[in-house]
């Protein structure tokens, strides 16, 4: 069994290498939290904008209601027996 040469324990990162990975590291950490922070925002416009349109639709009956009794002229109860 042939052992090539270059299958030999792995070196050590220089230091130039060591500080592009730390530096990716610390990148690939600020744009999980930029991206987190955006989420987080849109996820409660999103939320908010939901509460406003079951609100919406909620006061809709209420409208109709008010609109069909202020349309109506109000008229005398005659009750004929």
């Amino acid at each position: 069994m042939e052992v090539r040469k270059d299958s030999t324990i792995p070196k050590a990162p220089s230091g130039r290498t060591l500080l592009t990975i730390l530096s990716n590291m610390i990148i690939n950490f600020i744009a999980i939290i930029v991206w987190s922070i955006i989420i987080s925002i849109f996820s409660i416009i999103i939320f908010l904008y939901s509460i406003f349109v079951i609100l919406k639709l909620l006061s809709i009956p209420l409208v109709i209601l008010e609109s069909s009794q202020l349309a109506r002229p109000a008229q005398p109860v005659t009750c004929c027996h």
